[in-house]
């Protein structure tokens, strides 16, 4: 019978969520064209961006511009059950439009809303306690919410009354609740294509090797610098381990290893030869500043002295006999982002002992794992299960 184990991909101290890899979900809300009240110029391109940038990071995201109450709730729902079906997920709410607080509460106003009294919210507006209710309900490892919400109250009644949002009465355990700027202040939509607060953010999502909090204190500090002080950001956290997005300090780019060759297309990188000698092989995620996105066909095949080999982020696919004939190979690393492995990929590996399969790999060619005679038989079926008993070169 021939074998394989899942070993579970950690990065840094990331948690595990079942046999096939972590799962991060994300809901991104941007409201700008407003009916009834001010329109707002970038909340929309603030999302838009947002979802780029998470889905590069192996996020599942559902994008909703310029959304209606129901079409708001309806989605947070849907991020709630997404959630709770992988323990070990990770969540993101990320909201840029019109915010206003009333009586302890906190709302996040839908574009089509006609909200003629400040009774009227908790109907017509949707209250982010149901939110943080919802994603508490989840039971997953780490919420993220991101509200660059705090701007004035929109509404004619509400003239002279209190700025920007507050802070939550009650937060989820394992959560962290991100503001724009600090509570009873209000944060710039920005001048440029993004919200002064989100346009920061981006840019350190997309910084390898920060911790979650580390991510967020930089942003924090971006925007106190670009705004001269005028804008502080505010987190408040109930999350107390260290998780990362786009790879741990270890993952950091890392130098070209020697005998690795490649080729540059659209301005992405394939990996197509492997001449070195090493035993481990760290891929970057770069070279001369493009991603690197593939593993080409036959790239290390027949390397007899590879023994392990980390495949960064940016890759999404790896391609026929990429690793066929590594016969000393015991362990690799597949990350979320690889949609699709090859025909006879790791074909005559027959000292692999430790493989990752994410969720978000759809395919996996014939004979991927023919040979591998020593991958133990405890996950077998459910690679077969899912893949077809094909991958190890048998008869479906």
């Amino acid at each position: 019978m021939k074998k394989l184990f899942f070993a579970v991909l950690i990065m840094g101290a990331v948690f595990s969520a079942g046999v096939f890899g972590q799962q991060k979900y994300a809901l991104i809300i941007g409201n700008a064209a407003y009916t009834n009240v001010t329109p707002l110029r970038n909340p929309v391109n603030d999302a838009v961006d947002m979802k780029e940038v998470l889905e590069g990071l192996g996020f599942q995201v559902e994008l909703i511009t310029n959304g209606t109450y129901g079409q708001m709730e309806d989605a947070v729902v849907r991020l709630q059950r997404n959630l709770s079906g992988a323990s070990g997920s990770y969540g993101m709410f990320f909201y840029a439009g019109h915010g206003v607080q009333s009586n302890g509460e906190n709302y996040l106003v839908p574009v089509d809303a006609a909200i003629n009294s400040e009774a009227q919210l908790k109907h017509k507006a949707v209250a982010l306690q149901y939110v943080l209710d919802e994603l508490q309900g989840a039971g997953n490892e780490l919420n993220m919410v991101v509200l660059d919400a705090c701007r004035d109250n929109p509404f004619s009644w509400a003239r002279g009354g209190r700025r920007g949002l507050q802070v939550v009465g009650t937060q989820p355990a394992g959560s962290i609740i991100v503001y724009a700027t600090g509570a009873g202040k209000t944060a710039a939509d920005g001048e440029g294509r993004n919200g002064l607060f989100t346009g920061q953010l981006l840019r350190n999502l997309q910084t390898p090797g920060l911790s979650v909090r580390d991510m967020f204190d930089r942003t924090g500090a971006d925007v106190q610098r670009v705004s001269n002080n005028q804008q502080t950001p505010a987190v408040y956290s109930q999350f107390f381990r260290t998780a990362y997005l786009n790879g741990s300090p270890q993952e950091a780019p890392q130098p070209v290893p020697e005998g690795l060759e490649w080729k540059v297309e659209h301005d992405a990188v394939t990996i197509t030869k492997y001449r070195g000698t090493a035993a481990a092989v760290v891929i970057p995620a770069s070279i001369e500043g493009k991603r690197v996105t593939a593993i080409g066909e036959y790239a290390f095949a027949s390397c007899s002295s590879l023994s392990s080999v980390t495949i960064p982020n940016s890759v999404t696919s790896i391609g026929d006999y990429a690793f066929s004939g590594c016969s000393s190979l015991s362990s690799v690393t597949i990350p979320n982002n690889v949609t699709s492995i090859g025909l006879g990929a790791f074909e005559g590996c027959r000292r692999l002992s430790s493989v990752t399969i994410p969720n978000s790999v759809t395919s996996i060619g014939d004979a991927a794992f023919a040979g591998c005679n020593s991958l133990p038989p405890r996950t077998v079926a459910a690679l077969a299960s899912r893949f077809g008993a094909g991958v190890f070169g048998d008869d479906e």
